[in-house]
C-alpha cells in the first residue's frame, strides 16, 4: 500500500478522534450550562404568599360597614378578598384606578398599621393610598388561635430573617399579617366583588 495512503489514513483517524473529542466536550459543557440556567431560575423566582381567602359573611360585613363612608366624592371598590379601596371622584374607571393603587403598594414587605375600634373589630390600613382590610371579631378569635408556624408563612423573606428565635408576635401583630395575607391575594389576582359609589 503507498506510503501516502496510509498518511491520508492515519491523518483522517486523528483528524476523526479530534472532531469526537470536541463533539463531547462541547456536547457535555451545553448540558451543563443548562442545568445552571435551570438551577438559576428556580432559585431567582419569586415566592408568592401563600392564598389567603375571605369568607363570604365576612365581605357581606365588608360592604355594610363601608356603606356609611360613600360619597359624592369617595368611591369604595372592594375587592374578592376584603380589600377595600378609596377612589377619589371623578373617576373615568374605578377598577382601573384601584388596581392601579394595589400595584402602587408592590407585593412584598407592605407595612401595616391596626387600629382597635369597637365590638372588638380591627381595621389595617396600607400605606397612605387609602388601602384597607376590617377584620371582625369572629376573625380575630380565629386569628388568635392561628399557629406561628403558620403565620410564618405569611412573613416576607426579610422579615424572616429579622425575627428573633421566640418570636411570639402581638394580636396586632398577627392580624396584620393575616389581613396582608389578604392583600397580597387580592393583588396577585385582583377581582373586584363590589363598587360603592355615591348615589
Amino acid at each position: 500500500m503507498p506510503r501516502g495512503f496510509n498518511s491520508f489514513i492515519s491523518k483522517s483517524i486523528i483528524l476523526l478522534i479530534a472532531c469526537t473529542g470536541i463533539f463531547y466536550y462541547f456536547n457535555k459543557e451545553y448540558k451543563l450550562l443548562a442545568l445552571l440556567d435551570s438551577e438559576e431560575t428556580q432559585t431567582t423566582q419569586i415566592r408568592e404568599t401563600p392564598r389567603a381567602v375571605r369568607s363570604t359573611a365576612s365581605l357581606r360585613k365588608i360592604i355594610h360597614s363601608n356603606a356609611s363612608s360613600v360619597t359624592l366624592e369617595k368611591t369604595i371598590v372592594i375587592f374578592q378578598n376584603g380589600t377595600s379601596v378609596f377612589i377619589t371622584e371623578p373617576s373615568k374607571n374605578h377598577v382601573i384606578d384601584s388596581i392601579s393603587k394595589l400595584q402602587q403598594l408592590g407585593t412584598d414587605d407592605i407595612k401595616f398599621s391596626v387600629i382597635r375600634v369597637e365590638d372588638g373589630a380591627f381595621i389595617v390600613s396600607f400605606s397612605n393610598l387609602g388601602v384597607t382590610h376590617q377584620v371582625f371579631s369572629n376573625e380575630v378569635e380565629a386569628i388568635k388561635k392561628t399557629p406561628l408556624s403558620q403565620l410564618k408563612k405569611y412573613l416576607t423573606d426579610t422579615e424572616i430573617k429579622k425575627i428573633p428565635d421566640h418570636w411570639n408576635p402581638t394580636l396586632q401583630g398577627r392580624i396584620g399579617l393575616i389581613a396582608r395575607a389578604w392583600l397580597q391575594t387580592d393583588i396577585q389576582q385582583p377581582v373586584v366583588h363590589k363598587i360603592l359609589k355615591g348615589a
